[in-house]
């Protein structure tokens, strides 16, 4: 059996790691980057785009009128 078709045994704290640092998303992200922007060299690019701080920054909008409790909705949810 070769290293293809061997069963892979994953330890259980891989998909933990994964999850609480956020990998899934970093990846998906920087793939569709790439693709959209399609860098001749992209070893650079993928570099510097794994080292802006702001990968996983959530992009979330709160929009009302005045009075309309935009601050409470914020400070409720985090």
């Amino acid at each position: 059996m070769d290293a293809t078709t061997a069963p892979h045994r994953i330890p259980p704290q891989m998909p933990q790691y994964g999850e609480a640092n956020h990998v899934f998303e970093l990846m998906q992200n920087m793939l569709e980057q790439l693709l959209i922007h399609q860098p001749k060299d992209p070893i650079p690019f993928m570099i510097d785009h794994l080292q802006r701080d702001n990968d996983y920054v959530p992009k979330i909008i709160i929009l009302g009128p005045p009075a309309s409790g935009k601050t409470t909705i914020v400070s409720v949810s985090y």
